[in-house]
């Protein structure tokens, strides 16, 4: 019988293998993640001081709904034939029946004659609300379209 030689090594003759991580490799590693951590958090804490809040969303909603029921209101009280673009906004010229908008907020109407889409059609006008920031940054606007009916 005839054996096969093989190189062995004895584990005793080679320096051990190293496993783990080193204290420097761990410290590099933990200031790196640190730095990526702050740029992190800076970004995201400037977008918000960008955005607009959910509390100053919410407001400027409440603001175009209510800007919008008056001016349908309008329409009931004039009917379709009396809803002009002189007379849509009850928060015109005095006197307005409107409350005051609150501070930090403005709001802007425009009203479209004879409006179906893409077709003229003198059943039809476009009414709509926007509501701005005191920066004059679009928040909130709804648009209602007012048929003779």
């Amino acid at each position: 019988m005839k054996l096969l030689h093989t190189d062995t090594v004895s584990y005793m003759s080679q320096p051990l293998r190293q496993r783990g991580v080193s204290l420097i490799e761990l410290i590099v590693f933990m200031v790196v993640m640190g730095v990526i951590a702050v740029a992190l958090a800076n970004s995201l804490t400037i977008g918000l001081r960008a955005g607009s809040s959910t509390a100053e969303l919410t407001q400027a909603q409440q603001i175009a709904q209510e800007r919008m029921e008056l001016i349908l209101g309008q329409r009931q009280r004039n009917y379709f034939s009396g809803f002009t673009a002189t007379n849509f906004d009850p928060c015109g010229p005095p006197p307005a029946i409107c409350t005051p908008v609150k501070t930090g907020f403005s709001v802007a109407t425009s009203f479209t004659a004879n409006f179906d889409g893409n077709n003229a059609d003198a059943n039809y006008s476009q009414v709509q609300v926007t509501v701005l920031s005191n920066t004059g940054t679009q928040l909130v606007q709804l648009t209602s379209v007012v048929a003779e009916y």
